[in-house]
């Protein structure tokens, strides 16, 4: 049963199609909704955020890491997957890291870290579709 639910995911993030088909420009758009919101302490709130993904390949690297872009909001960032099934991975600049990862049917966590002057990190938990 866990494997079926993580397939269903897997079409709305575009992770079935192999690596090379996916580095050669399918984009995918994903509509998500932020459910709650945590503190790296654990202390969660309801959220009711919303983002669009936009995820463009772009090119499969030697290693097999795959290299899209990733768009939200009025920004754009390189993100890197090493392998269909693991998580999207990116910085919005030199004093973070972002990771999206699959977590059900139709859930992804968003983890947001930020280091430098301080450490923080907050955990979005996101319901998505494709929008069609």
């Amino acid at each position: 049963m866990r494997v079926h639910r993580l397939c269903a995911l897997l079409p709305l993030l575009g992770l079935v199609a192999p690596l090379p088909a996916r580095a050669e420009g399918a984009v995918q758009s994903l509509a998500c909704l932020s459910n709650t919101v945590c503190t790296a302490s654990g202390a969660c709130v309801p959220d009711g955020s919303d983002f669009t993904f936009t995820i463009t390949p772009v090119a499969l690297e030697d290693n097999g890491v795959a290299v899209s872009m990733i768009s939200y909001g009025d920004q754009s960032f390189e993100v890197r997957q090493n392998g269909p099934l693991a998580p999207f991975e990116w910085s919005e600049g030199d004093t973070d890291r972002q990771t999206l990862l699959p977590s059900g049917p139709t859930d992804l966590v968003w983890h947001q870290f930020t280091f430098g002057e301080g450490v923080s990190a907050r955990i979005l938990f996101l319901t998505c579709e494709a929008p069609g």
